[in-house]
């Protein structure tokens, strides 16, 4: 309920515009045709639709847990880095401050967020796809 209410003062809408999950289609034709998940992708060979707006693979279900598991560690990220350099500021004064935030950032952007973001293509990668038909 309280994000329904921030996404309407921020968009002045009640949803939110969502980060797109790219998506793959493999046509009967041998033809790939990208796009994102939700959207009906025609193949660039032969034109069949297919529609993918109504698909839930397990596949899509980890891709959305990984974007809010990654936004949620960002956030958590500037949070705790603003932290450690506001008491480095108070610690240590000045060049406290900045040898702080550099390190700091360095190891939770550099090394933390790398392990979350191969953690979540990890699981992304190992489940299960969906086949979806054509429309006719």
């Amino acid at each position: 309920m309280i994000a329904a209410a921030a996404c309407v003062c921020k968009t002045g809408r009640g949803t939110c515009p969502r980060m797109g999950i790219p998506v793959v289609i493999r046509c009967d034709c041998g033809t790939e045709t990208p796009g994102d998940a939700g959207e009906t992708l025609v193949c660039s060979n032969c034109g069949r639709r297919y529609a993918t707006e109504g698909v839930l693979s397990e596949q899509l279900i980890q891709a959305r847990s990984a974007a809010v598991r990654h936004k949620v560690t960002a956030r958590l990220g500037v949070g705790v880095v603003g932290l450690l350099t506001v008491l480095a500021l108070f610690r240590f004064g000045l060049v406290g401050f900045f040898v702080t935030f550099a390190v700091s950032a360095l190891l939770w952007f550099g090394v933390v967020m790398r392990i979350v973001r191969e953690r979540s293509f990890g699981r992304i990668l190992s489940a299960e796809t969906t086949e979806v038909q054509a429309d006719e």
